[in-house]
């Protein structure tokens, strides 16, 4: 009989200083990861962040909550779920997801999620779409060895070869993209945000658009409790995790631009081996020219292998060998009583990985 054992932030908290988690083959989750569920400022003392399914003590499957506040509404994002592939078939994601919907009071929210969760949750009645965030991916360097076996896993034994490839064609491409490097005009300033003051969250408050609301508390937690962190070689733990915990080069952190000494715009960005997001744009939007001019100066300044931009509000000349539209689907349970949103890209859990 298959039992799903859930964890509050409490239990999940012990449960990741056991010797039960520390000797699992697989971890249904990495420490940084549980420790940022647990700092989540808008996390209930009872909220399901964990949910394992066992079988005569066996895992068989997890599933992940992000509790978060949508229009003063409580609402619970799933996030990582998996299914031994050897116990598949026998309804363990249904009996996961149907957890969390009953412990949430049927308001679960989803994005980035597989077409084979997406048939799952369809088939389950209980989700309709909610909306799509359109995009832009700007390819600025040869990065086939990073992006092609990630698609086709069945294409990683030609990774070297690949890799070979991309290195000589981007002898030609990086000069290129050197001269066209952008520098900032002298009345725009640009500095690394280490602590939000109560000037950040008037700003943050004027000029924020997403439903959810971000005070400059769950900027920082969001800033501070990455689910990745950087690391030369992979540890045991990220091994035995089945999703992204440890990267070689990762980098989570907020800018403050400044234009004729007035704060034009908080800038999230996330670097993530040599793919550059910008989860959070929050600005003021007289200054539009001056923030664009300011992307193209972290783009340069991060030299990204390519770019994802989750925005329609800009028009940025991004020197590319290739872009392509991309889009970003969400789902909602029926019961939430909303038709229109406005998100960010850094909405959901999409700002921590």
């Amino acid at each position: 009989m298959i039992e799903i054992k859930t964890f509050n932030k409490n239990q999940l908290l012990k449960f990741i200083h056991s010797d039960d988690f520390n000797l699992m083959p697989i971890l249904p989750i990495s420490k940084h990861r549980a420790i940022s569920h647990i700092h989540n400022p808008r996390v209930f003392d009872d909220d399901i962040l964990l949910l394992i399914a066992y079988e005569e003590n066996n895992m068989l499957g997890y599933l992940g909550v992000l509790p978060d506040t949508l229009q003063h509404i409580h609402v619970g994002w799933l996030s990582c779920i998996w299914v031994s592939p050897l116990a598949r078939g026998k309804g363990i994601a249904k009996q996961m997801v149907l957890t969390a919907y009953e412990a949430y009071q049927h308001r679960i929210l989803i994005t980035n999620y597989t077409p084979e969760a997406e048939k799952l949750y369809h088939k389950l009645g209980i989700f309709e779409e909610l909306t799509i965030l359109h995009g832009v991916r700007f390819y600025r360097k040869m990065c086939l060895g990073k992006i092609v076996p990630q698609r086709f896993p069945r294409w990683a034994k030609f990774s070297l070869v690949l890799k070979g490839f991309d290195f000589f064609a981007n002898l030609f491409v990086t000069p290129i993209l050197k001269f066209t490097n952008k520098k900032l005009p002298a009345d725009i300033q640009i500095y690394k945000l280490e602590k939000f003051t109560e000037q950040h969250q008037h700003f943050i408050e004027l000029y924020q658009q997403s439903f959810f609301k971000r005070s400059s508390i769950e900027l920082t937690w969001i800033k501070d409790y990455p689910w990745l962190k950087q690391i030369d070689k992979k540890s045991n733990e990220a091994i035995r995790y089945h999703f992204s915990s440890e990267e070689r080069k990762f980098e989570s952190t907020f800018f403050e631009v400044m234009c004729h000494n007035e704060r034009i715009a908080l800038i999230m960005i996330l670097y993530k081996n040599g793919h550059l997001r910008f989860p959070y744009i929050i600005y003021n939007k007289v200054y539009k020219t001056p923030l664009e001019q300011t992307l193209l100066h972290i783009i340069s300044k991060y030299n990204p292998y390519y770019i994802t931009l989750f925005s329609d509000e800009f028009n940025l000349k991004v020197k590319a060998l290739y872009q392509k539209p991309i889009q970003r689907k969400y789902m909602k349970t029926r019961d939430i009583d909303i038709n229109s949103i406005v998100l960010y890209d850094g909405d959901g859990d999409a700002a921590f990985t």
